[in-house]
């Protein structure tokens, strides 16, 4: 956790089942020195520690909303005031002080509150939605390519198939044609004889 005169405001608690957001928060974030971005692994820990099913229900059913339905929707981050942020720490210190029927905390304050948390998770919601279209996108354009490489792949390998079909039909053309040339050297051969003894002339009778 920030500490110092930047100390943060806000921890936004991501999902432990969406760790590309988180990762996504923390660089669109990181130069905001009042605000956090934090892994919720607490289910995985509790898990891994025998938690019983009771304790998941109810950190499951604080994370749900109302929809605009009026049904519920496990939401994938939520945004919160830092415990230990100056303005909260003094808060407390100040509430530890006083009677508890006493105390009193202006309208303003709250409202104040309330606005920036919804101006902080609105704008976190707009990111996380940019987010997963950039994705879907991406995995289009990845089908895409897959597809195109797997016509690719067919084409070179019916080029393939054609090259060795040509390369098959030229060897039984050289095959065919040393076949010809041996059948007219047999067939010319009495004629060449004949020709060789006619230029010796005929043979003289003693």
């Amino acid at each position: 956790m920030r500490s110092g005169p930047h100390a943060c405001r806000y921890v936004v608690v991501v999902r432990a089942d969406q760790p590309e957001l988180a990762e996504y928060l923390r660089r669109r974030l990181g130069a905001d020195p009042t605000v956090e971005v934090v892994v919720d692994r607490r289910r995985t820990e509790r898990r891994r520690g025998g938690a019983g099913v009771a304790a998941d229900r109810r950190r499951a059913e604080r994370r749900r909303a109302p929809g605009a339905g009026g049904g519920a929707f496990d939401m994938p981050l939520v945004a919160r005031r830092c415990a230990g942020a100056p303005h909260a720490q003094r808060k407390r210190e100040e509430s530890a002080a006083m009677e508890p029927d006493k105390v009193n905390i202006p309208r303003e304050s709250i409202d104040r509150w309330v606005v920036e948390g919804q101006t902080l998770f609105a704008r976190l919601m707009e990111e996380s939605e940019a987010l997963r279209r950039r994705a879907e996108t991406a995995e289009r354009d990845g089908d895409k390519a897959r597809h195109e490489a797997a016509a690719l792949a067919r084409e070179v390998e019916e080029l393939r198939r054609e090259v060795e079909h040509l390369r098959a039909q030229q060897a039984e053309a050289v095959e065919t044609f040393v076949r010809l040339l041996n059948h007219t050297d047999q067939m010319l051969r009495p004629v060449n004889d004949l020709l060789e003894r006619l230029k010796r002339g005929p043979r003289r009778v003693s």
